[in-house]
């Protein structure tokens, strides 16, 4: 295939399939790789020849890791579309989030950091993007990439990437937010939001007080009949 393309290339002519003439074209040839073409030529894996041809006006574009500096844009341009789309609007985004996902290294690249905005969106109640509305697998391993002294930070992240983080506030922070998604997406039923973060529902009651979600989560079971009384029974005293 790569002798057939560089014919091409070179004497700008084809040969239509079945055909029995050769017909010129002029065309002008867009070549991208992921691929390092130069080492695959180096290995034998590529023609010289034909890595020349194509690499006449090389546009060299590299990984969101090496290029940082775009994170704060990209991620403030999705997290703003995503929440837009749900018909809010943009909340603030706490530093720590600024800082793990500046310390991440998107293997993904821009699609993959696209994807941690929009899920952001769709599971942060709290109205500020804090580091429980972030998917653990950034904070573990936005935690475990080593720091680059020579890394930009936008001017409001911290002057340390190592700073300490206190493990009981981050814990809570993330309580707190999975209880108010479970809350809101089974429309303040206890049980059904129970159901989801797969708890007790006298133990969701306990975590709601202790988060301070309790004006998150009114009894609207109780308000809609759901007792004693709508089940058509009735407790009498005896004397």
């Amino acid at each position: 295939m790569q002798v057939k393309l560089l014919r091409v290339l070179q004497n700008r002519t084809i040969e239509r399939l079945g055909g029995t003439r050769t017909v010129p074209v002029n065309v002008r040839v867009i070549a991208g790789s992921k691929r390092d073409l130069k080492q695959m030529v180096a290995d034998g894996k590529f023609r010289e020849d034909l890595y020349y041809r194509l690499n006449v006006l090389p546009v060299a574009l590299p990984p969101l890791r090496e290029r940082r500096e775009d994170i704060p844009a990209l991620m403030d341009h999705f997290i703003e579309r995503y929440f837009r789309r749900s018909g809010e609007d943009k909340p603030e985004i706490a530093n720590a989030v600024r800082q793990a996902f500046m310390r991440y290294s998107w293997p993904g690249n821009v699609r993959e950091l696209e994807n941690a905005c929009e899920r952001i969106a769709q599971t942060c109640t709290c109205g500020t993007v804090r580091v429980g509305c972030v998917s653990a697998g950034i904070l573990f391993r936005a935690g475990a990439q080593p720091s680059d002294p020579g890394m930009p930070l936008s001017g409001s992240l911290p002057a340390q990437p190592t700073a300490p983080i206190a493990l009981d506030d981050r814990l809570r922070e993330l309580e707190s937010n999975l209880i108010a998604w479970a809350l809101k997406v089974s429309n303040g039923n206890k049980s059904r939001a129970a159901e989801l973060l797969q708890i007790k529902r006298s133990t969701l009651g306990d975590r709601i007080v202790r988060c301070g979600l309790g004006a998150q989560a009114p009894d609207l079971e109780s308000q809609a009949g759901v007792g004693p009384q709508a089940s058509g029974l009735e407790t009498h005293a005896t004397a």
